[in-house]
């Protein structure tokens, strides 16, 4: 692979962002599932 380093210093940019990303979702989905009842509860009193 002949990389020229500003487009390694992308490609670890990008990889860097996507993990952020995946890692984000994965603690909104477990802090999502973990106070779902309360949601539930939101939504119902409203």
């Amino acid at each position: 692979m002949n990389l020229e380093p500003g487009t390694l210093a992308d490609w670890i940019g990008n990889v860097i962002s996507f993990l952020g990303i995946l890692v984000a979702s994965f603690f909104t989905v477990r802090y999502y599932r973990k106070d779902n009842k309360k949601i539930w509860k939101l939504y119902k009193n409203s």
